[in-house]
């Protein structure tokens, strides 16, 4: 009897310690976006086929919440863990703030581990010029025109040709195309590199495999203009 009591006592307070664990605070994931290739922030001798990255809100025992973020790379070739410098600020049009702004991914060290990097992002100002054009991809062999909105983000000091920007192309698709690019894994290919302009910039998509989220965004981080 001694025994059981003391098992029962002892599940009693295991079970307290797990309650109180779970109402410190909750993570829950919001949202995850996926760039393509060798897009994001440039600090690996290794090529990236892709990055994956996500926000998460955790809310506290109190009722307050933080944001917090983190990437994932995916690689043919293992990252080294360790710390990584970044020594420019990284826009990230795939988060915004409340206002609809582009967040940023501020300039420092970041810790490198299992392929996975955590940040916070920051509300930095910064310039984006948005615009409509019309491009040519492939997918699953055949050519598919389109119409893009494109937007195109940079720091605003310095000259733009000499700056790293991001883009996001936001194609108008219809629930066909939507299906054929599904079933291209989400995919879609540009044969050659696409030139798009507006006033100073000219932006080349360059050829190869793009991935299109599920909000029919293609995003490219921390690339040049010409």
């Amino acid at each position: 009897m001694k025994n059981f009591i003391r098992l029962m006592s002892l599940l009693f307070i295991l079970t307290i310690n797990f309650t109180s664990a779970q109402e410190a605070s909750r993570k829950i994931k919001v949202a995850c976006y996926t760039t393509s290739c060798c897009s994001f922030l440039g600090f690996f001798d290794v090529d990236l086929i892709s990055t994956t990255h996500c926000h998460y809100i955790t809310t506290n025992k109190d009722g307050s919440q933080q944001q917090s973020y983190s990437s994932t790379f995916t690689s043919n070739i293992p990252i080294k863990d360790g710390t990584v410098k970044l020594d420019e600020n990284v826009i990230m049009p795939q988060f915004k703030d409340e206002e609809g702004t582009a967040l940023v991914l501020p300039k420092g060290e970041y810790i490198i581990k299992n392929n996975e990097v955590e940040y916070n992002l920051s509300k930095i100002k910064h310039n984006a010029v948005c615009w409509s054009e019309h491009v040519t991809g492939t997918i699953l062999g055949h050519n598919v025109d389109y119409t893009v909105s494109v937007c195109v983000f940079y720091p605003t000091i310095g000259k733009l040709t000499n700056q790293k920007v991001s883009v996001s192309l936001k194609f108008d698709l219809d629930e066909s195309q939507r299906e054929e690019i599904r079933k291209n894994n989400n995919m879609i290919t540009f044969k050659e590199n696409t030139v798009i302009k507006k006033g100073d910039i000219v932006y080349t998509i360059k050829a190869g495999d793009y991935f299109v989220n599920d909000n029919d965004e293609i995003y490219i981080i921390n690339s040049s203009v010409k």
